[in-house]
């Protein structure tokens, strides 16, 4: 996992308070799967955000947060791009 990856998780897991082990880490390839796990793991989101549904205030902050961590524009965050092929991190 490259650097960058590594500083958009770790900033993910003080925002949204939860740590992601490195193992899980290591399989959440696009921004959609790390969402989904945010919605399912995080104590501010479980059960007030819906894994799969890409909008709302939980998925605006993490698409700020990797457009920070990438210099990507905001048009390519979208759930399916994959954080190395498809927005360069690595």
């Amino acid at each position: 996992m490259g650097l960058d990856i590594v500083e958009l998780f770790m900033h993910v897991e003080k925002e949204f308070e939860l740590s992601i082990p490195d193992e899980t880490a290591a399989t959440l390839e696009t921004v959609g799967l790390l969402y989904d796990h945010l919605c399912r793991e995080s104590p501010l989101l479980r059960g007030y955000v819906t894994p799969g549904v890409y909008s709302g205030w939980a998925w605006d902050r993490l698409v700020q947060m990797v457009v920070a961590t990438s210099d990507v524009d905001a048009g390519f965050v979208h759930p399916e791009a994959y954080f190395v092929r498809d927005l360069g991190m690595g």
